[in-house]
């Protein structure tokens, strides 16, 4: 049974993602969880973009963004893989402006 976070819920998955005591894997996937919260401006969104910053979390802020964001994020991404100082984000940022870029042709292709 899946269980779905709420607005209720969005403090607690901020201190569970600030918890260094857990695991990277299990703070990474809360970070997943907060996409659907991320599509419009605010404390999530916000969140999320201080996570890029995070040597073990950026790369699941960045796609999480991505999925929240759509084509929106693509100069996130564009300016992460120029300079974001860890490998790991500026790898994510790459593979996910790819992926727009990629829809945006598909797109492009059809009209």
């Amino acid at each position: 049974m899946a269980i779905v976070a709420t607005d209720d819920d969005i403090p607690e998955l901020f201190s569970w993602i600030k918890d260094r005591r857990l695991a990277a894997e299990v703070r990474a996937s809360y970070v997943v969880k907060l996409q659907r919260f991320a599509k419009v401006p605010g404390a999530v969104r916000d969140f999320l973009l201080e996570l890029l910053n995070d040597q073990l979390l950026g790369a699941s802020a960045v796609r999480s963004l991505g999925k929240a964001l759509g084509d929106g994020a693509l100069p996130i991404f564009r300016q992460l893989q120029e300079d974001s100082p860890h490998i790991s984000v500026r790898e994510a940022a790459l593979r996910a402006g790819n992926k727009i870029d990629a829809r945006i042709l598909r797109k492009q292709r059809t009209v």
